[in-house]
């Protein structure tokens, strides 16, 4: 009996260092000094909040509610949101639509045509007509007449609404063109041409007659000219009167009209 018990201590002996010897061998080191070569735990899929303190980096992101700040969102909001702080929006704002900027000018006489844009309702319209010539110098029985000077075209600005791809007709006056000094004939130079945007017209000056100066006309108001005087000084802007003609000289040529039309600005 006593020799069988100490086979069976021997035999569980053994047993015991065999498995051992197992497990060494089935065990394998760690490959970087802790904490490196951990297996990175996934973050938590569940229901339960968890916090990072280092930096996130996915390549992919999608939710329903996201939280800006420490504040959480009330639950009875269902719908996704974007939330900074308790301030939350459902849907991303639409930006305003592109509003067309530009401006036209035409300030040489003739007759012209514009299409209103797209996107274009309304446009501001400056119409300035052309501007009368001076007077001619007069000689008349040793009496020296004194020529009076042109009037300014008449000049309108005036919001007004246009339709997208319609097409306006649009009119630039010319200025009066002033003649020689006259022989007892009391004879004036040109008026200025009529300017105009579709219907909003804008007269063109009167020429003087003797020594009287011209009168305004339009709708708008008179501009620019220079009133009676013997060799007075032509205007420069647009739909200036021109002067009145020295003793022996010509009436001034008046200036041409112009259109501006701007939107947008």
């Amino acid at each position: 009996m006593k020799i069988v018990s100490n086979y069976t201590r021997i035999l569980l002996i053994a047993i015991a260092l065999s498995i051992g010897v197992t497990y060494v061998y089935a065990w394998t080191g760690p490959t970087a000094t802790a904490p490196g070569g951990n297996t990175p735990a996934p973050i938590n899929v569940g229901t339960a909040a968890q916090t990072k303190s280092g930096k996130l980096t996915v390549a992919g992101f999608s939710a329903n509610t996201v939280t800006v700040g420490t504040t959480s969102n009330a639950a009875s909001v269902t719908s996704p949101k974007f939330c900074l702080g308790t301030s939350c929006i459902t849907e991303w704002p639409t930006a305003p639509a592109c509003v067309p900027v530009g401006s036209y000018k035409w300030d040489v006489p003739g007759t012209y045509s514009w299409t209103a844009p797209a996107g274009v309702s309304s446009v501001k319209v400056t119409v300035v007509g052309g501007g009368a010539a001076g007077g001619p110098g007069q000689f008349c029985n040793d009496c020296h007449a004194m020529p009076g000077g042109g009037a300014g075209g008449a000049y309108v600005e005036k919001p007004l609404s246009v339709d997208s791809g319609t097409t306006y007709t649009i009119v630039v006056g010319r200025g009066g063109r002033g003649i020689g000094w006259q022989w007892c004939s009391f004879t004036q130079g040109e008026s200025g041409g009529n300017s105009s945007f579709d219907t909003l017209v804008a007269t063109g000056g009167q020429a003087p007659t003797g020594g009287t100066p011209g009168g305004g006309n339009g709708c708008g108001f008179q501009i620019y000219s220079t009133g009676p005087t013997c060799g007075g000084t032509n205007g420069t802007a647009y739909g200036a009167g021109g002067q009145g003609g020295g003793c022996y000289t010509s009436g001034g040529n008046g200036t041409d009209g112009a259109v501006i039309v701007s939107f947008g600005l």
